[in-house]
């Protein structure tokens, strides 16, 4: 490139002195010199005014040629085509001190030679705007010492170059323009006002006044031109007055533009106009730590592609109306240099920056008017802040600081002031940003309430906050209002371990969308208001991992659609203010840890609601744990305590745990312990709580869960204290799970009005004392194992409960259940208890044991095995299938049921018990059935097997039945009553079997089909006012020649009923002490006449009247003392009566 200067500045020349002179007075002349110069120099001296009609046109001229006006003499032009003077030659210079003026309009000189001199003179155009040029030079040096230039268009200047030292240039219509092109003159000139356009060179401006007269139109214009304006010289300060001043344009991004010591300003004070700069692809830059501009008034700076610099300056924009800073094209533009001295802003209004870079390193910004963007970004790249600065200042204080869409913002130093509280300091959108840096020395510092708001279509935009600080602009104390970040849908960072942000005063920090993670950070929140970390519409927020980073103080976490992970740090809040952690609308809660587990200090609550789900991973530390309302509350959400694990990691200790209300509450794993026995650890209502399968879960307290309503499912988990679950009017379902306990002061389960079951597959164990306490509820075992380890508390109790135990369930204590009111159905299991205390225990509980299941039968192995008790004796008690036995041959003692005052049936002809080793079954009260079953009595020395009845019950031992056997079985009827209707009664040989009544007791022997048949019986013992009743003949051996099967003592014994007649054929029946007999009918036959079939000793014998009785055989009655009426009756044989010492009455008989 041709290398071009233009310097203005106020010079006087002197002409010097030509070789030729002529007058000129007329155009003729002027041309006739023109056709006659022949000398290497010559002046053409104007001497009067006149005018030129034809162009004057000569190209080959050399030397040297000055045009020279005498006085104020002008030519003036009246050429319509083409300018007045085309003048050219390689070796030409021309020399202008001359008046001339453009009247057409088609300029005055095209010159194109070696060199154009204008030392002085008047140029003027046309009073009208021209499109042409007064001066058109090509391939000349132009020098342009002084001179008053009045045109639309004065200068077109293409290649070489043009020095203009002084001058005065005013334009008739400033939509034309001055091409310039300024040198290196070092002269300072006088002062100028310029309109200039210029192309391909290099523009000066080093002093100089320029006035632009028309506010439309552009005041100067270049094109592929390096400029410098102003220069390092304090004395040397050029000054721009107009609109539209200046603009650049170039093809080459690197060509240079330098503004240095220079001033700008308006010519109107209209309030709509203001200076206007406008940059197109140049490598610009404005100032120096020395010397810089003065803009005053600056409306609008554009500048398209290429780079400015703006190291140093004072930009004033316009006083109501504010400066414009445009920046476009791929440009990049940075105010304040690194390590500088600092531009200074006011009267500002916005910097608008698209598809460009914006770097920000120094200087104090604000916008003038309350609603402008103080920085409008799209597509772009903007840094604010100078890393490598310590000691610079840069102040951005406006109510909107940043508006930024699609690009990549760091913000590294400086102070971000928000001017009103209403409105958002910073908005970004789909905009990678960085605010800190790992730099120490480096600390943004956001003043304002409104400080930022993120938002972007792609989730995996990345946000991150290191050193800085984020404080309110307001006075907390007297305000309820602080400091708030909204983020939506960014992949955040906060803090890292190096660098973290400082947040004072925080109402609230807000991400709706992405994943963020607040790593570290000291955040504090207004303590005189609500403050939150918020998580919206599905973000995942994650807080940091070290126990004492970040650090929270007053504030709250709110998850609203979103969610937030408690990875560790220190969440604290004042005694009387604590914290809250917060979810609604579907929100998730995850507390977990990757160092150490979170310290909630001065904690108040965990709240959840609206679908709304809290995953509790790892413990937390209550500091300290005073809580009298619950730690955890929800309503509607759910709860999952832990997760699949090989060990507990989660350590939980508290008094009041959780508190749900509907929901589910899923618990996994983990180490959760009551602190106080006086409050439960988690209350539900309506809620459905899974404890899952391969749940190794530890729950310890004396209380746990407190439920009303909802479903509980155990699959896993183990379970210390007493008063785990105490449930109403909800449902437990028990499929696993180990429950242990040692104490009787509550029970592992407790239930009221609910539905409980154990599957046929449960693994569930229970070692405990006191397994369950079950009240006004449906419960079911059909599965599990239960080991009671205290022998003065039944293992489970019930109260008007509906229990059904099945055949996969497993019992080991000395008392398995205690049952009071309801129902009670064994269809199966194994009981296995001790000699220390009764297996089982009812009160006014109907009772089926067994079933009709031949595959399916409970099995009890113990001593007292059962005890039945009733208020009603039409509570009926039923054992179907099902086997009793003694727990061990070397216990002395055998199998005992007691049944009090039941309707009791024992065995049917599809299903009956077996019972081994009995030792007692007695029956008090009610009237009981024995119809079918196996019963094996003990046979022990010490003891012996034995059914009783006392008083008042009826015990029927029911007719014969091939699927009904005693074997080594006594029958004792204390006050009761017993009754033999038939089947076979047997014993050992070794050892006889009795039938005994004691105590008021009755013994009847009867028969529905058949007689009964008493195989190896001893006796029938009767005594202390007794009833034996003979209804039926019977069968009995061995027969006893010595003895009487029958002994009585003060009791009574009744042969026959009026509605029978039965045959009685014994070899020695009766033997009676006392008491009464009455005979009433049937056939008495003896088969031995060397024996008395019937001997009496002070017993009063009634033969009734009317009794058909017939007595056969030659020895019936052997009496002593004692009376005997004989009122009816058929004696048949010799020696019927053999009375000693006794009276007898005969009224009657045959």
């Amino acid at each position: 490139m041709t290398s071009l200067a233009v310097f203005i500045a106020f010079a006087v020349l002197c002409c010097g002195v030509q070789a030729q002179t002529d007058s000129i007075t007329s155009e003729d002349i002027l041309r006739s010199n023109f056709d006659n110069i022949t000398d290497n120099e010559s002046t053409l001296q104007i001497l009067a005014n006149f005018s030129v009609s034809n162009q004057l046109s000569y190209l080959n001229l050399t030397g040297t040629i000055t045009l020279l006006s005498v006085s104020s003499y002008t030519i003036t032009s009246q050429v319509f085509i083409g300018p007045m003077f085309v003048l050219g030659g390689i070796d030409l210079n021309l020399n202008l001190n001359v008046n001339l003026n453009d009247s057409s309009g088609q300029g005055l000189i095209s010159f194109s030679g070696n060199q154009l001199t204008i030392n002085n003179g008047s140029y003027s155009g046309h009073s009208y705007s021209s499109y042409n040029y007064l001066f058109t030079v090509s391939n000349t040096t132009v020098n342009i010492n002084s001179g008053k230039f009045t045109a639309s268009r004065i200068l077109n200047v293409s290649s070489e170059t043009l020095n203009i030292t002084g001058g005065t240039f005013a334009g008739i219509d400033s939509k034309q323009a001055l091409k310039i092109k300024s040198g290196t003159a070092s002269t300072i000139g006088n002062r100028a006002s310029c309109i200039l356009n210029m192309n391909n060179g290099t523009l000066y401006i080093i002093e100089g006044t320029f006035i632009g007269s028309d506010i439309d139109y552009v005041m100067m214009t270049t094109s592929d031109t390096e400029i410098i304006i102003g220069s390092n010289n304090s004395n040397n300060s050029p000054t721009f007055k107009g609109i539209k001043i200046l603009e650049v344009s170039n093809t080459n991004p690197n060509t240079t533009f330098t503004i240095l010591q220079s001033t700008f300003q308006s010519t109107t004070k209209s309030e709509s106009n203001g200076v206007q700069i406008v940059i197109n692809n140049a490598t610009s830059t404005f100032g120096t730590n020395s010397y810089f501009p003065i803009f005053i008034d600056l409306k609008l700076l554009q500048i398209s592609g290429g780079s400015l610099n703006i190291v140093g300056g004072n930009i004033s924009g316009l006083k109501h109306s504010g400066l414009q800073i445009i920046i476009s094209e791929s440009a990049n533009v940075t105010i304040g240099e690194q390590n500088t001295t600092n531009a200074t802003f006011s009267n500002f209004n916005t910097i608008n920056v698209d598809n460009s870079q914006l770097n920000i390193f120094s200087g104090e910004i604000s916008t003038l008017d309350l609603y402008d963007i103080l920085i409008t970004s799209s597509n772009s790249i903007v840094t604010i802040g100078d890393p490598s600065s310590q000691t610079q200042t840069l102040i951005l204080k406006a109510s909107k600081i940043l508006n930024m869409i699609n690009g990549t913002l760091n913000i590294i130093e400086g102070t971000f002031i928000g001017s009103d509280i209403d409105y958002v300091m910073m908005t970004t959108s789909d905009t990678e940003i960085i605010i800190g840096s790992n730099n120490s020395n480096n600390s943004p510092t956001f003043k304002g309430i409104k400080i930022l708001e993120v938002s972007n279509t792609n989730p995996n935009t990345t946000f991150t906050i290191l050193q800085s600080t984020f404080q309110s602009s307001v006075n907390s104390f007297f305000e309820e209002i602080g400091v708030q970040l909204i983020i939506n849908n960014a992949t955040s960072v906060i803090g890292t371990n190096e660098s973290y942000p400082t947040f004072t005063d925080l109402e609230l920090l807000q991400f709706s969308g992405g994943t963020s993670s607040v790593d570290y950070g000291q955040i504090t929140g207004n303590r005189g208001m609500s403050c939150y970390l918020k998580a919206t519409n599905s973000s995942v927020v994650t807080i940091g991992a070290d126990i004492s980073n970040p650090s929270f103080r007053y504030i709250d976490f709110q998850a609203v659609g979103g969610h937030i992970i408690f990875k560790g740090g220190d969440v604290s809040k004042e005694f009387m203010f604590g914290f809250r952690i917060l979810s609604e609308e579907s929100g998730i809660i995850t507390i977990e840890n990757s160092i150490s587990d979170p310290t909630f200090t001065y904690f108040d609550i965990i709240f959840c609601e609206g679908n709304s789900t809290l995953n509790i991973f790892a413990g937390f530390t209550c500091v300290p744990d005073g809580h009298f309302s619950h730690h955890i509350v929800t309503i509607n959400s759910t709860v999952v305590i832990g997760r699949n694990s090989s060990n507990n990691e989660l350590n939980i200790k508290s008094r009041l745990f959780l508190k749900m209300d509907s929901g589910v509450l899923n618990i996994v794993s983990g180490n959760i312990i009551g602190t106080n026995n006086d409050f439960e650890l988690i209350r539900t209502s309506d809620t459905l709580i899974n404890i899952v399968e391969g749940s190794t879960a530890t729950i310890n307290g004396s209380k746990v869960f407190e439920i009303t309503e909802g479903i509980v499912n155990i699959q896993g988990g183990i379970f210390i204290g007493s008063n785990v679950f105490n449930i109403t009017k909800g449902t437990l379902n028990i499929q696993g799970g180990t429950f242990i306990q040692n104490s009787i002061k509550h029970a592992v389960i407790t239930t009221s009005e609910a539905v409980v079951t154990f599957g046929e597959n449960s693994t569930s164990i229970f070692v405990s004392a006191w397994a369950l306490d079950i009240i006004q509820s449906n419960l079911s075992i059909f599965g599990g194992n239960f080991t009671g380890i205290n022998s003065k508390q039944a293992l489970i109790s019930t109260s008007n409960t509906s229990l059904i135990i099945g055949s996969e369930a497993s019992f080991d204590t000395s008392q398995i259940l205690d049952t009071n009111k309801g129902q009670l159905n064994i269809t199966g299991g194994l009981f296995t208890g001790s000699s220390q205390g009764t297996m089982i225990k009812t009160s006014d509980t109907e009772i089926i044991i067994g079933s009709n299941n031949s595959s399916n039968s409970p099995t009890f192995k113990g001593i007292k095995i059962l005890e039945v008790s009733n208020t009603n004796p039409n509570t009926t008690f039923t054992i179907l299938q099902s086997t009793f036995q003694s727990t061990t041959k070397s216990d002395s003692n055998g199998v005992q049921i007691i049944i009090n005052n039941a309707a009791t049936v024992i065995g049917k002809n599809e299903s009956y018990p077996t019972f081994i080793d009995l030792e007692l079954l007695q029956f008090s009260g009610g009237s009981s059935n024995i119809d079918c079953g196996y019963f094996t009595g003990i046979q022990r020395e010490s003891v012996y097997g034995q059914i009783k009845a006392t008083d008042p019950s009826e015990v029927t031992i029911s007719e014969d039945n091939e699927n009904r056997s005693f074997l080594y079985v006594d029958f004792n009827s204390v006050g009761g009553h017993m009754i033999f209707k038939g089947g076979n009664l047997s014993r050992d040989e070794t050892r006889k079997f009795f039938i005994l009544a004691s105590e008021s007791g009755i013994i009847t022997i009867e028969n529905i089909i058949s007689n009964p048949t008493f195989t190896n019986i001893e006796s029938i013992i009767c005594n202390d006012k007794s009833t034996l009743n003979i209804f039926t003949g019977f069968t009995y051996s061995p027969e006893n020649t010595s003895k009487a099967l029958i002994q009585t003592n003060n009791s009574t014994v009744v042969i026959g009923r009026v509605s029978q007649q039965q045959n009685y054929t014994f070899r020695r029946i009766l033997n009676m002490t006392y008491g009464a007999l009455h005979i009433v009918s049937g056939n008495l036959i003896g088969i031995d006449p060397n024996t008395t079939l019937i001997a009496t000793y002070g017993t009063h014998i009634i033969i009734r009247e009317g009794s058909t009785a017939n007595f056969t055989t030659s020895r019936i009655f052997d009496i002593t003392e004692g009376t005997m009426n004989i009122l009816g009756g058929i004696f048949t044989g010799s020696n019927v009566l053999n009375i000693t010492k006794g009276t007898l009455n005969i009224y009657g008989g045959t």
